[in-house]
């Protein structure tokens, strides 16, 4: 007889991962949420939206820094092996062309359905089909990935051969020019409003440099990552009062300017500082973090980010609305960010038990000498 398995099979840990990784994107993803709820307009009271909104806010920057970090450290190492190289540059060209399918599906289920919700009128199919191709409509983060994801076979093969500091310059280069003026607004697409390729370009890229370096990152002694926590926190402590200080009247003169529409340096800084602080004191505290529910919880949202991000996009506003019907003092939102975060879980884990049954499905039939059929691992 075959072994029925577990409900909880999909919740079981798996060591094929870096769960660090899965669990700084799920933070990303749990930040992008309550971002999002205080910009859809949640009441959090005025020191509530400003520390939410403001003052912690780091999921874009994030998001895209880990995308780059998680591409550094997966595929450098299968680069530099030449039995793997062709296969890493092809995976990753592959996992590119499927994100712009998943982007077109995004946007055709955003015309067709969600407009008629809203009451609003179709387009033309013409135009529906014209707007999806010409990326006049939809969410603008997928197209900024699929681009990056593109040229990251060229990045890696170029810090392969050892020429890291042409990417450095080309990508350093890229972003002062796109700083001047309004040079950002050029080579991008008429639905980008925020995620300008020669600015957030550099985000990523800096993510894929601190990826190649993550392993030789975790060799370190623990004085060395103590000191690294502690550079980051300082760095965060400084920009924190240059950027917000004139909320306390304890503003910090800088040169700095912080906008994140368009990407200034001072912002990408400030980026920087935030997830050097949650990547670092994390790391120092992954023995006690590693197993906990609250862990496992993040991981699952981290390991199913494109997911996680396309569902909260939907997911954000109808609980914004739930809120808004409820009318509960604005003490009480926080349910419903605890309420966005379990939801998204849950359709996480939904997609982690079809992936395991589908798994199942292709085992060979005939049982083992034991009679029974083996298991897979959770998938990852």
């Amino acid at each position: 007889m075959t072994e029925r398995p577990s409900i909880l099979a999909p919740l079981l840990p798996t060591s094929k991962r870096n769960h660090r990784l899965d669990f700084w994107r799920g933070l990303c993803l749990i930040d992008m949420v309550v971002v999002h709820l205080v910009q859809y307009g949640m009441r959090f009271g005025a020191l509530g939206h400003e520390f939410f909104a403001d003052y912690t806010r780091f999921a874009a920057g994030g998001y895209v820094l880990i995308s780059g970090m998680t591409v550094g450290f997966v595929f450098l190492p299968r680069a530099i092996d030449p039995n793997r190289r062709a296969d890493a540059y092809t995976s990753l060209l592959r996992r590119a062309a499927c994100i712009l399918i998943i982007h077109y599906a995004v946007t055709v289920l955003e015309i067709l359905i969600i407009l008629p919700l809203h009451g609003d009128p179709l387009p033309p199919m013409a135009g529906i089909i014209r707007s999806m191709l010409l990326f006049r409509q939809g969410y603008e983060l997928l197209p900024f990935y699929v681009f990056m994801l593109a040229v990251s076979p060229l990045v890696l093969e170029l810090i392969r051969r050892r020429l890291t500091w042409v990417v450095a310059i080309v990508s350093a280069g890229l972003f002062a020019w796109g700083s001047y003026g309004e040079n950002y607004k050029r080579f991008c697409f008429e639905i980008t409003h925020t995620f300008f390729f020669v600015l957030w370009q550099a985000m990523f890229v800096i993510g894929l440099f601190a990826g190649t370096h993550l392993r030789a990152y975790s060799r370190l002694s623990i004085r060395a990552k103590l000191l690294t926590a502690a550079g980051c926190w300082a760095m965060s402590v400084v920009l924190f009062f240059a950027a917000y200080g004139d909320h306390f009247n304890l503003l910090l003169p800088t040169p700095l300017t912080f906008w994140k529409n368009p990407l200034t340096f001072g912002e990408m800084l400030r980026y920087l500082g935030l997830i050097g602080i949650v990547v670092t004191t994390t790391d120092l505290l992954w023995k006690w973090i590693d197993l906990t529910p609250i862990a496992s919880l993040v991981n699952r949202l981290g390991r199913r980010s494109l997911a996680m991000y396309i569902a909260q996009i939907y997911l954000v506003g109808q609980i914004d609305r739930l809120g808004d019907y409820a009318n509960w003092p604005w003490g009480t939102q926080p349910i419903f960010m605890a309420l966005a975060v379990v939801l998204l879980w849950c359709i996480a884990y939904a997609l982690d038990w079809f992936s395991y049954w589908r798994t199942l499905a292709r085992l060979p039939q005939p049982a083992s000498q034991t009679g029974r059929i083996p298991l897979p691992s959770q998938p990852v």
